[in-house]
């Protein structure tokens, strides 16, 4: 079911050269109605299972209402005259990184069966891409991590905000906190801080 066929299609009617040529992904039409099916059950409960201040790829949320956030978090911090600074993380490649024990371990723990869970890890595990080749399929990759190209069971709407904006208080334990809970979240997750893209203000 998994296997994804990679093939080459012209871009222009003159080819010559590499350039001339892009590369599609094709998979079978059980995967596709499996994965469309997963992911039309999983809108459902997204609203009830993902934290109300993840503010994209659920429905009647938007990213704007992220920036109202962080506005009305720095002028109550204006008010109060509180010190602090704002951290602004990027996770490192976001995709590739996560451990999928831990996606099926926080979608235990939400409560989602375990059979609906095996389809879901059936959609996003065990991927094969297959190379055509003079119109037949040669050459299979196996995949470690990541999924499909054009998979429609992504689960990119749990947990790829791949940018965090933090508010800290100017405090040690507050620091320390936050350094344990990071450290923690990489080890669990698989999620890397990427420490080149990362900026604070104070």
């Amino acid at each position: 079911m998994n296997n994804t066929y990679i093939a080459l299609i012209v871009k222009r009617k003159d080819y010559s050269v590499p350039k001339d040529f892009r590369p599609i992904s094709l998979t079978t039409s059980i995967y596709k109605i499996i994965a469309k099916t997963l992911a039309n059950r999983l809108k459902l409960s997204l609203p009830d299972t993902i934290s109300g201040n993840q503010l994209t790829f659920v429905k009647n949320r938007q990213i704007t209402y992220a920036i109202l956030m962080a506005n009305e978090a720095i002028d109550y911090w204006k008010v109060k005259k509180t010190k602090g600074f704002i951290l602004k993380l990027d996770i490192e490649k976001a995709f590739n990184k996560l451990n999928w024990d831990f996606i099926d371990f926080m979608l235990e723990k939400k409560n989602y069966p375990s059979s609906w869970r095996n389809w879901i890890r059936g959609c996003i595990g065990n991927i094969n891409y297959l190379i055509i080749n003079n119109g037949r399929p040669q050459g299979r990759i196996n995949v470690i991590k990541g999924v499909s190209f054009n998979n429609e069971c992504s689960l990119s709407h749990i947990l790829f905000a791949d940018d965090i904006l933090l508010f800290v208080e100017d405090k040690d334990c507050y620091i320390k906190n936050l350094q344990m809970t990071l450290s923690l979240f990489e080890k669990a997750s698989g999620l890397k801080i990427n420490l080149a893209k990362q900026s604070f203000v104070l």
